[in-house]
C-alpha cells in the first residue's frame, strides 16, 4: 500500500518529511525537520486507509494522551498531536523530540557484545524510567519493551520509545481491556490472556537483556517450565543470573514486585531473598540430613532415620499394633479347641501376621536406607542403598527434571494432628516418577523442596 508521504513532503505548513525511521503494521514513524526553527523532531504517521480497525487509532489516541503527561529524560519529548486531511486519505500524527541514536537491535545486528557491564547499565536506565512510569498516578504500563524500542545514543544514554501499546493501570483493571499487544518472545504470558500489571514490563525488559546477552532471540532459546533457560547461551555471574530469573518468571506474582524493587536488587541495596514473596523454612540441624550447595551443584544425604523423627516412630508404632493384633487374634480363635476351629477363622490371624510382617519389612527399609541426590546443572545422579546395597540409581539430564513437590505417600496408614504425616518428596523426570524422604518431619521436606528447586530455577 502507498505510504502516507515521501521525502520533502509539509506536513500542516509546520514540519519537513526527512526519511522513514520505522514503519509498523499501521503506524509510520518519519525523520522530520520543523520549518520554523530548524529542530529534529520523530512524527508517528496513522493514515485510516491503512488501518484494519478502529482499535488502532484507539491506541493511537491513548499514546498521545499519556505521552503528554509524562517528562522524563529518557522518554523522548511530546510536542504535538493533530489530524490532517490528505486528499482522500485521514491520517493522525504524533510529534515527538527525536531519539538520537540506534535502536538495540540494530547494534546487535551490526555485531556489538555487550558484557554484563554493559547491559547491567541498560538494564539500571530503563528501571529508573519504569519507576518513574509506576510511580504516576495512575501508574503506566508500557507493554512492548523490546530491543528495536530501546535506543542507545554514542554516550550510553538510553531512550525508550514507541509507546504504542502503553496503557495505564486504571484502563486494564477497571474497563477490562483484553486488547493483547505486544511484541512475541518479549511478551510476559499474562499480556496473551490481555492483561498487564507492573511486573510485565519487567518481563519485557529481562528478555531483552537476555536478547543483549545471548544475541538469540528470546523464543529460540530452550525452555523449562515456561521459564527460558539461557545460562548456558549467556557469560554471566551467578548473581546477576539470578536477579534475570527472577524479571523472567512466568507468573507475574514471582517477579519483582515493581522496577523500585527490581532496581533496589540490581545496586545490593536489598537482597534477593528478601523479595521472595514466599519465604524458604529455615533448615533444622538435623544428623540424618548433609546438604552442600556451592552455586554449580547441589549435593544431598539423607542417612538412616531409624526412630528419630516422630513418623519414623509412629511407622514402627503401627507395625508392633498389627503384629500384636494378629498374636492375639490366634489365640482367641485357638483357645476353645484346635480341632474344631474353622480353617476359615485362621484366614483372619495369618492375614493380620502378613500385614503385620510386611509393615515391619516396610518400616526396616524406610528407617534403615540411605539417599544420595547429586545434581549439577546438566546431570542429576539419584542413588539409594539398603543394608549396604544400592537398590535403585537413576541418572538423567538436569533439564529434564521437574519441580519438588510435596505429595501425599502412596501408601498410607495414618496422619498426625497437622495431616502432614505420609507424603513424601516427589519430582519427575519425563513420565517417570521418583519419592524419597517418607520419613522425614514436616520441616525437613519442606527445606529439601525449597532449597532443590531455588537451585533447579537457577540452572
Amino acid at each position: 500500500m502507498q505510504l502516507p508521504h515521501k521525502t520533502g513532503d509539509i506536513i500542516a505548513h509546520q514540519y519537513r518529511i526527512q526519511n522513514i525511521l520505522g514503519q509498523g503494521g499501521v503506524g509510520i514513524t518519519y525523520a522530520a525537520e520543523e520549518i520554523s526553527t530548524g529542530n529534529q523532531v520523530a512524527i508517528k504517521v496513522l493514515s485510516l486507509q491503512r488501518m484494519q480497525d478502529f482499535k488502532a487509532l484507539e491506541l493511537f489516541e491513548r499514546e498521545a494522551k499519556i505521552l503528554a503527561q509524562l517528562n522524563h529524560s529518557g522518554i523522548p519529548r511530546y510536542l504535538d498531536y493533530f489530524k490532517a486531511d490528505e486528499g482522500r486519505n485521514s491520517c493522525f500524527y504524533l510529534v515527538q523530540d527525536v531519539a538520537i541514536g540506534k535502536p538495540l537491535s540494530t547494534l546487535i545486528e551490526k555485531g556489538w557484545q555487550p558484557d554484563e557491564r554493559e547491559v547491567r547499565e541498560i538494564a539500571i536506565q530503563i528501571l529508573c524510567i519504569l519507576e518513574y512510569l509506576q510511580q504516576l498516578i495512575p501508574p503506566v504500563i508500557h507493554r512492548d519493551i523490546k530491543p528495536e524500542n530501546i535506543i542507545c545514543r554514542n554516550d550510553g544514554k538510553i531512550f525508550l520509545v514507541d509507546f504504542g501499546a502503553v496503557q495505564d493501570v486504571y484502563h486494564n483493571t477497571v474497563t477490562g481491556s483484553s486488547t493483547v499487544v505486544g511484541t512475541y518472545g518479549y511478551m510476559a504470558p499474562e499480556q496473551f490472556r490481555g492483561q498487564a500489571v507492573l511486573a510485565t514490563d519487567l518481563y519485557g525488559l529481562g528478555t531483552t537483556l537476555i536478547y543483549l546477552l545471548t544475541r538469540k532471540l528470546p523464543s529460540d532459546l530452550p525452555q523449562r517450565n515456561l521459564r527460558i533457560n539461557f545460562q548456558y547461551s549467556a557469560n554471566v555471574k551467578v548473581k546477576f543470573a539470578k536477579w534475570l530469573k527472577r524479571m523472567i518468571e512466568p507468573v507475574a506474582e514471582d517477579r519483582f514486585a515493581s522496577a523500585s524493587e527490581a532496581l533496589a536488587v540490581l545496586q545490593d541495596e536489598q537482597s534477593l531473598k528478601s523479595t521472595a514473596n514466599t519465604i524458604k523454612p529455615n533448615f533444622l540441624t538435623q544428623s540424618h540430613l548433609d546438604y552442600f550447595n556451592d552455586g554449580d551443584g547441589l549435593v544431598l544425604k539423607i542417612n538412616p532415620v531409624f526412630f528419630r523423627t516422630k513418623e519414623s516412630q509412629l511407622l514402627a508404632l503401627f507395625a508392633v499394633l498389627f503384629f500384636g493384633l494378629s498374636y492375639w487374634l490366634t489365640l482367641i480363635i485357638s483357645a476353645p479347641n484346635y480341632s474344631t476351629t474353622p480353617p476359615i477363622l485362621w484366614m483372619f490371624p495369618l492375614l493380620f501376621a502378613a500385614l503385620s510382617i510386611w509393615q515391619l519389612l516396610f518400616f526396616i527399609k524406610l528407617a534403615t536406607s540411605r539417599i544420595h541426590l547429586e545434581i549439577e546443572r546438566d546431570k542429576f545422579c539419584l542413588q539409594q542403598w539398603l543394608l549396604g546395597r544400592r537398590y535403585r540409581y537413576v541418572r538423567g539430564n538436569t533439564f529434564d527434571m521437574s519441580k519438588f513437590l510435596i505429595e501425599p505417600a502412596e501408601i498410607s496408614f495414618a496422619t498426625t494432628a497437622d495431616g502432614e504425616f505420609n507424603t513424601v518428596c516427589t519430582f519427575r523426570v519425563k513420565r517417570q516418577k521418583y519419592n524419597f524422604g517418607w520419613l522425614l518431619n514436616s520441616a525437613e521436606k519442606k527445606w529439601i523442596v525449597a532449597e532443590v528447586n531455588e537451585f533447579l530455577q537457577d540452572c
